[in-house]
């Protein structure tokens, strides 16, 4: 908005000390140039004469204020230089409103924030190191950005990458970050979150698409399904994944685990809460996939000894075994766990809890090969064993952890003895999870004992005859000036 002073300007406009020619960028002076060396005839120079007659300078200065100037110096030096170029009386200006100048772009921004930033090591653009890194990060952490800002990212780095028509899970969290940070890291960990799928309360539909889409190119290695509501059809169309290693479906109570999934090289499967899983089921599982390492069945409730035995027959190389359970306790007794002792060599961790084993289960664990092997071992709520049991401690010379809550032991001496270790009572490096009684009775016992050795070890120091300690020897050396008694004077 700009207004004009009816009162003419009296005498001379002042002038700086330094001529215009030294002061004027040159961009200035050809715009200067352009407007005055207008033809006579011409439209620009008829409108410039009738915006001259009311206010001859309105017309420069909406020039000016378009951005044809480099400077707001020159925006407000252009109608006194203008004056000497039109016949007409010279008004002044005054704006209400500063003149708009040209700002900084978006990219200009962008582009002096990275300048910015400190350089990255090397080794974080090499393609081999990134992808190991990536390989080890939790997928399943949630993203703090919203869907839209994930979209938008993603469909830019995919058609910088040549992958415009590719669509991804999203609930690879983390990965997901990597892939927004440069585009040396968009294809790299794109790959890995393509390997593992991992879905949270999914429906028909979310499995469907994937089943029709990422599925097909078999690239899949780790299988999520957690506490997802799926029909036992899209299961079964899930096409083959050669490269699956790890099958996990967490509470899924209305489906089991595909035959196209249970391939030879899968290692770990994780069935907890899946309440359809048989021994029928079991055994097949055991037949196709005899490299199982990990095996999880907890509360699977219609698993018994057939189906321990089956996995003892079967998966030699077995090193995680889990089959607790709170319902049907009477399906799992000593005669499986022996089974298991006695073919499963390399069994670092077996949890029995809320089953019905008794002694002679441990027992065969403690004379089985893996017991050189075992350093973890939970009986927790296993209503039939007896303080026997803790005798077998000593013959599992790898147990780390032994938990027994909920059981009814009451030789807190033997336990206390095997976790402090047989030489003393040093630093221990075992551990004894137990109910609230035993744990009481377990500290009272530590402190007697406690007690009772220092006791002792007084009473020896006491009985012991005391050594005699010669006189020692006084040293004598000539020095210049005296003598020296090996005192320092």
């Amino acid at each position: 908005m700009f207004m004009t002073d009816s009162t003419p300007a009296s005498g001379p406009t002042k002038r700086s000390s330094a001529p215009l020619s030294r002061t004027l960028s040159p961009s200035f002076k050809d715009t200067v140039k352009k407007i005055t060396s207008f033809p006579d005839n011409s439209p620009r120079k008829r409108s410039l004469k009738r915006s001259q007659q009311s206010t001859p300078t309105v017309a420069v200065v909406k020039h000016a204020s378009s951005g044809l100037f480099s400077s707001a110096w020159e925006s407000r030096k252009l109608p006194e230089i203008f004056g000497r170029f039109s016949s007409a009386p010279r008004r002044r200006i005054v704006s209400t409103e500063p003149l708009p100048l040209q700002l900084p772009s978006r990219q200009d921004h962008t582009r002096q924030r990275r300048s910015q930033r400190p350089a990255a090591h090397r080794a974080l653009y090499i393609p081999e190191i990134m992808s190991a890194i990536f390989e080890h990060i939790d997928g399943s952490t949630p993203m703090k950005s919203n869907a839209s800002q994930r979209k938008r990212r993603h469909s830019q780095m995919s058609k910088e990458s040549g992958r415009d028509n590719e669509e991804i899970d999203e609930t690879s969290g983390t990965l997901h970050n990597c892939m927004r940070v440069c585009k040396a890291w968009y294809p790299l960990a794109r790959d890995v979150a393509e390997k593992r799928v991992s879905m949270s309360y999914a429906e028909d539909q979310r499995m469907s698409s994937w089943v029709s889409g990422p599925a097909k190119a078999g690239r899949a290695r780790e299988l999520v399904l957690h506490q997802c509501n799926i029909k036992q059809g899209i299961l079964a169309d899930i096409p083959e994944q050669p490269f699956l290693r790890s099958l996990e479906m967490y509470c899924c109570t209305s489906a089991i685990p595909p035959k196209s999934l249970l391939q030879s090289n899968l290692r770990s499967l994780s069935l907890p809460g899946c309440s359809l899983v048989s021994d029928q089921l079991l055994e097949y599982i055991t037949q196709q996939c005899r490299g199982l390492v990990h095996l999880d069945l907890r509360a699977c409730d219609l698993i018994s000894d057939r189906g321990l035995k089956a996995v003892a027959h079967y998966c030699r190389d077995l090193r995680y075994l889990n089959v607790g359970r709170v319902n049907k306790c009477e399906n799992i007794t000593s005669s499986g766990v022996s089974a298991i002792a006695r073919r499963c060599v390399a069994l670092e961790t077996i949890g029995l809890a809320g089953t019905a084993v008794c002694d002679y289960g441990l027992i065969a664990l403690a004379r089985g090969p893996s017991a050189q092997t075992l350093h973890r071992l939970s009986v927790n709520e296993c209503a039939y064993l007896t303080d026997h049991c803790v005798s077998i401690l000593p013959d599992l010379p790898s147990l780390i952890l032994f938990e027994i809550r909920g059981c009814y032991i009451q030789k807190a001496s033997e336990l206390v003895r095997w976790r402090s270790g047989i030489s003393g009572m040093g630093r221990s490096k075992r551990w004894v999870e137990a109910g609230e009684t035993l744990n009481h009775a377990m500290h009272r016992f530590e402190h007697y004992a406690k007690y009772w050795m220092e006791m002792a070890q007084q009473v020896k120091a006491l009985s012991a005859p005391q050594a005699v300690v010669p006189q020692r020897r006084k040293r004598r050396q000539s020095l210049r000036g005296g003598s020296f008694d090996g005192r320092l004077r």
